[in-house]
């Protein structure tokens, strides 16, 4: 899923429990229905009732139960523009069972990158504040999607190369500017 506005993901380590920042959604669904990063950490999102209103403004792991109070086995799960996590199962039920916490922070320029696409939150960047995907302004979700990098790499390169020609040239003037310096000291003797 993609962030179709301002806000990260707030992602938790299984292990020491550290929450880090992220804009990339590609996530996947574990055999113990956890939602996850690609690289292991658990999406945070807020409780929910049946109606899907969040019950709780602090996150918590996306857990989604893998059979129904039925029996019937998950059979897929889907996350809407609202960040509404839904879980369908095999005898077309379907319920709610989080909606994903969006972060964002006084200064997003001060969060610390820390690799793998996650941040980290630095007195620089301020405490986050967690709130539902379209609300304020936080962007909505946009499922089936990924965000795009920013930088056209065809673009970047055709800039280097001007900014290195820019560079010889510059070196060259100065280089000739050298030798007729040298030139008229010389004359002078």
């Amino acid at each position: 899923m993609a962030i179709t506005g301002d806000g990260f993901l707030a992602v938790a380590n299984p292990i020491s429990g550290d929450v880090t920042f992220t804009r990339n959604g590609n996530l996947e669904l574990v055999a113990t229905g956890e939602l996850q990063t690609k690289s292991g950490d658990l999406v945070q999102a807020f409780p929910v009732d049946a109606n899907g209103n969040a019950t709780s403004n602090i996150p918590a792991n996306v857990v989604v139960p893998t059979v129904n109070a039925a029996g019937s086995a998950l059979s897929s799960i889907s996350i809407d523009a609202r960040g509404i996590v839904g879980a369908n199962y095999s005898d077309g039920s379907s319920e709610p069972v989080a909606m994903v916490a969006l972060a964002s922070f006084p200064a997003t320029g001060g969060l610390r990158p820390i690799g793998q696409t996650k941040w980290e939150a630095t007195a620089d960047s301020g405490l986050p504040q967690y709130g539902e995907p379209g609300v304020g302004n936080l962007g909505q979700l946009m499922s089936g999607a990924l965000e795009r990098s920013n930088v056209d790499l065809a673009e970047e390169m055709v800039s280097l190369l001007t900014a290195q020609r820019n560079f010889q040239a510059n070196a060259r003037a100065i280089d000739t500017a050298t030798a007729i310096s040298q030139t008229v000291l010389n004359l002078q003797r």
